[in-house]
């Protein structure tokens, strides 16, 4: 069976996800000995899979390091800035120390 794109990132998301799930139930045991995790290796249909992001020469993206999204961290999308009002003030505060004060001592 071949699969395309979306369903081997949704393949890789799965199983990830569910890696997470028994580390958090271990971890919930306060991480005993006797109740460790059993590894699920990588299914053979992801080994291998690649970044496949689009780079500025148009070419797809070869590197298998990815992330949860099944993307490598150069192409796994910008930060949309803070989204709470508290993240939003924090930047501000931040914007405003950076200019306060002069950048040569003279």
């Amino acid at each position: 069976m071949t699969y395309g794109t979306r369903e081997l990132r949704k393949l890789w998301r799965e199983h990830w996800e569910e890696s997470a799930n028994r580390h958090k139930a271990w971890a919930a045991t306060g991480y005993r000995h006797n109740s460790k995790p059993v590894h699920n290796p990588l299914p053979s249909v992801l080994v291998g899979m690649k970044c496949g992001a689009r780079n500025r020469k148009g070419e797809p993206c070869n590197r298998v390091d990815l992330e949860l999204n099944g993307r490598c961290k150069f192409h796994g999308g910008r930060s949309t800035g803070p989204t709470s009002t508290e993240g939003i003030a924090r930047a501000r505060a931040n914007l405003t120390l950076r200019w306060s004060e002069p950048l040569v001592n003279g």
